[in-house]
């Protein structure tokens, strides 16, 4: 498998660690591979013009609306002309 080094501030490797933590990641490399990849598919579904996500808790059944626009100058999305 290839390799890559990172080199990451003391703030974003804390996170890093962090999120390792609360998701029982086997290591950093699959926390990041998995973030990754979750906004590789967010990007897919930017491309097809949605902004907006609503989440479910299916526990309470509480919904949230998390707006995935602040993603597009992240992925250097070109900004959709509206009406």
């Amino acid at each position: 498998m290839p390799r890559a080094v990172f080199t990451f501030d003391a703030s974003t490797l804390e996170n890093l660690k962090q999120m390792t933590r609360e998701t029982d990641s086997k290591s950093m490399a699959e926390t990041l591979r998995n973030a990754i990849n979750g906004v590789h598919v967010l990007g897919e579904i930017m491309k097809r013009g949605y902004t907006t996500l609503i989440v479910r808790n299916p526990d309470t059944q509480k919904e949230e609306t998390v707006v995935i626009e602040a993603l597009r100058d992240f992925l250097k999305f070109p900004e959709k002309k509206r009406g």
